[in-house]
C-alpha cells in the first residue's frame, strides 16, 4: 500500500514538473515572439521620426500633430498633420515606403461640409542614409469638416502601386462617395482615376409625395466595388474592375467594367458607360 502511494506521488510530481515546464516554455516563447515583433516594429519604423523631423519639424504637443509644410505664423495654421499611412513595399527589388500624412483641423476651423481635409503623399526609397522621396504631393484635398477621406494602398502592377482615397458626404439627404486613385508620375503623385463608390438618394425621398401635384423622384441607391484584375501577376499594370449593384431611378441595375491603364497618358481610361451609369 505504501509502495503504491509512493508511486502515485512520483507520478503526480512528474506531471507537475511537466506542467511547469510547459508553462515556462510557453511564456518564454510568447515573450520571445513579442520581443521579435517589437524589434521588427522598431526596425520597420525607425527611419520615420528622422523623415518627419526633416520635413515637418517638431511635433506640436498642444495640437497633437505636425505643422503643414512651409506655413507661416503659428496662429494662421488651420490644421495639423499626422501619419495615416505607412506601408513597406518592394519595387524592382528595392525597399520603398508608401507614406501619407492626414490633416486634423484646429478646433473651430473644420465645422463645415465645404471645409476639405488634406493629405500629403510620399513615395519613399529606403537607403542607408534614410528615406529619400522619389515622388510626393502635398495638400491634396478631400473629405469635409477639415478631415480628409480614408487612404490605403493598392497594388496596380508587378512593381506598380497607388494610393486610393475614399471620400464623400451627405447634402440634403443625398449621399455621394467616390474613390480616387493616385500614382507616382515623375517626381509627383497625381490623380490617375476618379471612380464612383456609392450614391444614395433615399434620405431625400419625401414619404408623402403625390405624383399628381408634384414630380416625385424615383429611388436611387447604388454601391460600387473596386478590385484589381491581377490574373497576370507579371504584367506591368493591372486593370481595375468596378462592379455596380443597386437601384437607379426605381429600376434594378447592375454593371461590370474593366478599366485599363493608359501608359501614354499615365492614367486609367474610364469607360463612357460607367460615366453614364452614375446617377
Amino acid at each position: 500500500m505504501k509502495k503504491s502511494f509512493k508511486v502515485i506521488l512520483v507520478v503526480f510530481a512528474a506531471i507537475g514538473i511537466a506542467a511547469v515546464g510547459l508553462v515556462a516554455y510557453a511564456v518564454y516563447h510568447e515573450r520571445a515572439r513579442d520581443t521579435v515583433s517589437a524589434n521588427q516594429f522598431v526596425e520597420h519604423y525607425a527611419d520615420i521620426p528622422a523623415f518627419l523631423k526633416a520635413n515637418y519639424g517638431v511635433y506640436n504637443v498642444k495640437h497633437k500633430g505636425y505643422r503643414p509644410y512651409e506655413t507661416g505664423d503659428e496662429s494662421e495654421i488651420q490644421y495639423y498633420l499626422n501619419t495615416c499611412l505607412n506601408e513597406a513595399v518592394s519595387i524592382k527589388g528595392v525597399k520603398h515606403r508608401l507614406f501619407a500624412m492626414c490633416s486634423t483641423p484646429v478646433s473651430g476651423v473644420g465645422d463645415s461640409h465645404a471645409t476639405a481635409g488634406v493629405i500629403d503623399f510620399f513615395v519613399l526609397r529606403s537607403e542607408k542614409q534614410g528615406l529619400t522621396p522619389v515622388a510626393q504631393s502635398r495638400a491634396y484635398e478631400s473629405g469635409s469638416h477639415g478631415f480628409p477621406g480614408t487612404v490605403r494602398i493598392m497594388r496596380l502592377g508587378r512593381d506598380f502601386y497607388g494610393f486610393v482615397v475614399e471620400s464623400g458626404g451627405t447634402w440634403q439627404g443625398e449621399t455621394i462617395s467616390h474613390r480616387t486613385v493616385l500614382v507616382a508620375s515623375g517626381d509627383a503623385v497625381k490623380v490617375a482615376a476618379v471612380l464612383p463608390a456609392g450614391y444614395d438618394y433615399g434620405g431625400g425621398m419625401p414619404e408623402d409625395c403625390d405624383p399628381k401635384s408634384e414630380p416625385c423622384r424615383e429611388l436611387t441607391q447604388v454601391e460600387y466595388s473596386l478590385s484589381v484584375d491581377n490574373s497576370m501577376p507579371s504584367a506591368a499594370t493591372y486593370p481595375l474592375r468596378v462592379v455596380a449593384n443597386g437601384i437607379v431611378n426605381g429600376k434594378e441595375m447592375q454593371g461590370d467594367w474593366i478599366i485599363r491603364f493608359d501608359v501614354k497618358l499615365w492614367r486609367y481610361n474610364i469607360p463612357e458607360t460607367l460615366e453614364k451609369f452614375q446617377p
